[in-house]
């Protein structure tokens, strides 16, 4: 092991924290995810740097703090001791590729809701790395003062299709709604604003949009260029709704569906009282995780760097990168 963790070049370090991270998920990165995922914080370039990269990468390789493994033409880099992971990868792309029928039904719903502006893909399916027992994970974008209305209506459709998921337990091949924002809560707000987040954003995959609700996303999260080269959008749209610019003004003014609405979030509110542990949610947001996942991602985060690391090491290289 190295003496110190700062004997590694900063590129080398940028590396490595980017190749740990999805390590806890069991997910090892080809050479382009590692540009595109590679993390900035420590890195005074403006632009990524491929070559910095292949020489970042080729350190590690002979520190043997990672590994790499040819698979049908496309190299895998992992942490030292992690070939297995190649497999479980590939495995795991296959699965998420047969979950896909259940997206496409789900979509048919939604884009005939007015209300719903995007839909997107979280979790282990936007990753494509779904197992047999991971549900399917959706954040839904609405209009303003349509949000709890449309949980209602989407929540009936997924009981009618066997896919709702129930309060706090994790049915395998569920529908998971765990992310709900209308156009005026779109920014991450700044005391969130962190390393485990940006990922949060970074992955997320764009299914369908109208009113260019994509781009807005995008534009009010800039903030993660902190973390990462290249804020691009992950997904191509499947869908393309042609709703004019201005139908957001025309729902919005409706007075009798703002009232329902109001109704449904003091109905929705008072419910979830009963089960309230650590989500979050307001008018315009609601936030469905029952667990500090962000504090769960940075300790399998540290815990993957031990892989190579001693405890000392790894908390030592991964402090510019998490909140304390």
């Amino acid at each position: 092991m190295l003496s110190t963790a700062t004997q590694l070049p900063a590129y080398a370090r940028a590396v490595l924290v980017t190749i740990a991270y999805p390590d806890q998920f069991l997910y090892p990165l080809t050479f382009d995810e590692i540009c595109t995922r590679c993390l900035r914080i420590e890195l005074k370039d403006t632009t990524l740097s491929v070559n910095k990269i292949t020489d970042a990468i080729a350190v590690l390789l002979t520190a043997k703090l990672i590994q790499s493994q040819v698979h049908l033409s496309k190299t895998y880099y992992f942490l030292q001791g992690r070939s297995d992971l190649v497999q479980t990868r590939l495995g795991r792309a296959r699965i998420a590729q047969q979950k896909e029928a259940q997206m496409a039904q789900l979509l048919r719903f939604l884009v005939k809701l007015p209300s719903v502006h995007a839909v997107y893909l979280t979790g282990s399916q936007a990753m494509n790395s779904a197992d047999e027992e991971s549900d399917i994970d959706f954040m839904i974008v609405t209009a303003p003062q349509r949000l709890w209305m449309t949980r209602i209506l989407v929540s009936i459709f997924a009981q009618l299709q066997g896919k709702r998921r129930s309060w706090n337990n994790e049915e395998p091949g569920s529908w998971c709604f765990n992310l709900w924002l209308d156009t005026d809560h779109l920014k991450v707000v700044a005391s969130k604003q962190d390393a485990y987040r940006a990922h949060e954003v970074f992955q997320a995959k764009l299914l369908w949009e109208k009113n260019r609700v994509g781009e807005l996303f995008k534009n009010k999260n800039k903030w993660i260029d902190k973390y990462f080269f290249n804020f691009e959008e992950a997904a191509v749209k499947t869908l393309r709704a042609t709703t004019p610019l201005s139908s957001p003004v025309v729902l919005r003014s409706n007075i009798v569906a703002d009232g329902i609405d109001w109704l449904a979030w003091k109905f929705q509110a008072m419910y979830m009282k009963r089960h309230q542990t650590t989500e979050k949610v307001g008018r315009g947001f609601a936030f469905f995780h029952p667990r500090d996942t962000a504090t769960l991602i940075k300790d399998g985060w540290l815990s993957s760097l031990e892989r190579v690391l001693s405890k000392e090491q790894a908390a030592a290289i991964l402090q510019p990168y998490v909140r304390t």
